[in-house]
Parts: structure tokens; C-alpha cells; sequence
């Protein structure tokens, strides 16, 4: 028994439970990565098969059209063309375009196989080479591939995805033979070796896992082969989903606007229940701000005792005062003196006192001969 990492898609995980690779030996694949080698008999149930190479056969055709379902159609009618025998069962990949031409894979499912394979009621039926062909990348690579000790698979896998393969006895032919079959473009690329069936069930496992749904869709069997599905239940069960779903949709969205009622409603209860409150606090918030006011006012508020005693004290003898204007802290003083410079230089001398200056040009008075000045100065604040 061999354990492998589990796979990473949960798609996969959840849906296709167990992978039946179905060669010269069976293998069965659990979803969690466990190989172990089924009996020939092997009667259970398989949502996915792997077909060995020796149960269908494989082309690469050109179509001249491109829609896969004209290709699948033109097939049917002329199945005799393209398979050297007549199935019901085939598959069809377009790997390339050229203009109006599409280039295609194609495997036919052996007839007298259809029926061992319809008792595992599987959803996938995937042949080996074309799941080994979706791991690669736009490079071409090799696969060499010892399914028994007298059996080899060689498989060339181009850069478009077309693949083309071989099953002989080991051996024949040799590697290099194969190369040459496969063109030019073969002689250089990639040989992946692999040398025993458990590996090879673990790679298989790891790109099927690795693979999206989509890419897969190429084999789906539901319209070929009879599973156990009841399609009225499921198509019962899918409605019942859906209305759910949408049910869920519907309260998801309308949710949200019945809470935002609520919420409002009970938002107009409360404030109905508080309006005097709010309006008391309105109150209370403006007289606050006129008390605000007021005081600025009063804490600005130049007191003119204090001004008019400061500038009694520094005036020089002689001087006499004639109109004195206070308007906050800016005081304009008219009056004479027997030298106007040296009020305004005891006023500069002062405290509190700034920015002191002639606002007009001194004069002198012609009985008196006393200078008659305008002095403009900045007070500050002057407590009592």
C-alpha cells in the first residue's frame, strides 16, 4: 500500500471519491491518495476511470470548422473514417487552431469495454494518455512508462497538447526509434521515466487533482453511461437548493434594512423621551457660550484710571494734557509741552508702555512758545 499527499482541490475531494485506474490490472485511488491493487472481479462503484492504452484507440485529426460540437457531429457520420471501429463511446479535446481549421484529439472507446466499465457507474472515463497530457506545460516531454514486465507505454506529448502514444512489448521499440516516429520536435525534449505501477497511480492521482473541473469536462459520461442517479430526485434536490439559495440571498440583503428601521424607530423613541433634556442641554450650552463672551470682553477690557495715573507720572514738568483717546489697548494723547521729545521719550522709559510715536508733525504755539504734539502708544494690561 502506498500513501501519497492528499489532494488540494475540493471539488475533487468532495465529489469524486474514488479514481478505478483500468488497465491489464485494476487499481483503485481513494480521494484521501491511497493505492491498493483491486481484484480482476472488481464489482464496487468508481466516479472516475482511467482507461489503459490497450482499450481505446487514440488520433490526432484537422476538422475543417472549429466548434467542437460540428466536430463531435462530423465524427458520428463517419465514424469508420477516424476509428478502426465503431463505438458509441468516444471523446474529442481541440488542442490548436489554424485559421479555420482545428486541430483535435481523439479517442475511441473499445466496444467491448463499454459494458465492463458501465457496471462502475462512473462520471469520468479519462483515457491514461489524455490525463498525462493535461499535466503538461508548452513544452513537449517524453513519457516512458513500464506498466508490466512486458509492457511499456511510450507516450510524446507535443508543446499544442496533442499526444501520441505506443503500447508494446518491452522493449520494442527502442527509445530512439520512438523519438524518430514522432518528428523533429521530439528528438531533443524531456524522457520521464517511470518504473512502477504504484508511482505511476501516484502521478496519475496527483494531475487528475491538479487539474480544474473544466478541463476535465472533456470526459464527462453522464449522457453515455447509466449511473445510479435518480435525476428526479436530483432535479428535485437542485430546486430545493436553489430556493434556498435564493431565500438566503433575499433575507441577506433585506436584513440589513429591516435592522436600520428598527434602529430608527427606536432611535425617535428615545429622543422623544429625552427632549427636554437635550433641550435643557442646549440651554445650558448657550449660555455657556455668552458667559464665554462676556468674559473675553471683560478680560480685555482696558481700565483707563490706571493709564491716565501712568501717564501723570511720567509726563516732565510743564506738560499739560488737552485730549486723551482710549480704545482697547491703543491710547492717542493731545497736548503741550516745553519739549515734545521728551514726553515721548518718558513715555518709552515707562512700563506697560509700547510702540509709542508722533501720529502728526509737532508744532509750536506763538504766545507760549510751547510745542503742541499728537503722541499715539499701545498699553498693556494695567491691573488696579
Amino acid at each position: 500500500m502506498a500513501q501519497i499527499v492528499k489532494p488540494s482541490w475540493l471539488l475533487h475531494a468532495l465529489i469524486l471519491k474514488k479514481v478505478l485506474y483500468m488497465g491489464q490490472e485494476k487499481y483503485l485511488i481513494s480521494r484521501s491518495g491511497i493505492i491498493d491493487k483491486a481484484d480482476e472481479n472488481f464489482k464496487g462503484k468508481a466516479q472516475v476511470v482511467i482507461l489503459g492504452k490497450e482499450f481505446y484507440f487514440e488520433a490526432v485529426q484537422t476538422f475543417p470548422f472549429l466548434n467542437l460540437r460540428d466536430i463531435r457531429s462530423a465524427v458520428k457520420m463517419d465514424m469508420e473514417t477516424y476509428s478502426p471501429f465503431n463505438t458509441s463511446i468516444f471523446f474529442a479535446r481541440k488542442i490548436a487552431e489554424k485559421g479555420d481549421h482545428a486541430i483535435v484529439n481523439l479517442w475511441f472507446v473499445d466496444p467491448g469495454v463499454v459494458e465492463r466499465v458501465q457496471e462502475f457507474s462512473p462520471y469520468l472515463v479519462i483515457p491514461e494518455t489524455a490525463l498525462l497530457c493535461l499535466h503538461q506545460d508548452s513544452r513537449p516531454a517524453i513519457y516512458v512508462v513500464n506498466r508490466l514486465p512486458a509492457k511499456r507505454l511510450l507516450l510524446y506529448s507535443e508543446k499544442n497538447g496533442a499526444v501520441k502514444s505506443l503500447l508494446s512489448p518491452a522493449g520494442e521499440p527502442d527509445l530512439e526509434n520512438f523519438r524518430r516516429c514522432m518528428g523533429r520536435e521530439a528528438k531533443d525534449c524531456p524522457v520521464k521515466q517511470i518504473e512502477d505501477m504504484k508511482k505511476y497511480c501516484g502521478l496519475l492521482h496527483k494531475i487528475f487533482f491538479d487539474t480544474s473541473i473544466m478541463s476535465l469536462s472533456f470526459f464527462l459520461t453522464l449522457d453515455s453511461f447509466s449511473s445510479n442517479i435518480e435525476w428526479s430526485i436530483l432535479k428535485k434536490g437542485l430546486t430545493a437548493a436553489l430556493l434556498l439559495l435564493f431565500m438566503y440571498a433575499s433575507l441577506y440583503a433585506l436584513l440589513p434594512y429591516y435592522e436600520m428601521k428598527s434602529l430608527a424607530r427606536e432611535d425617535s423613541r428615545l429622543s422623544a423621551g429625552l427632549s427636554f433634556l437635550l433641550e435643557k442641554e442646549k440651554r445650558i450650552k448657550d449660555l455657556c457660550r455668552r458667559q464665554k463672551i462676556f468674559a473675553e470682553k471683560i478680560n480685555n477690557y482696558t481700565y483707563k484710571l490706571p493709564v491716565i495715573m501712568t501717564i501723570s507720572s511720567i509726563l516732565p514738568r510743564g506738560s499739560i494734557i488737552r485730549e486723551l483717546t482710549i480704545a482697547g489697548n491703543k491710547v492717542v494723547m493731545k497736548g503741550t509741552a516745553p519739549k515734545a521729545s521728551e514726553v515721548l521719550a518718558s513715555l518709552n522709559r515707562a512700563k506697560n508702555v509700547g510702540n509709542a510715536g508722533f501720529s502728526s508733525p509737532v508744532r509750536q504755539e506763538r504766545k507760549s512758545k510751547m510745542e503742541i504734539f499728537t503722541i499715539a502708544f499701545e498699553v498693556d494690561k494695567i491691573e488696579l
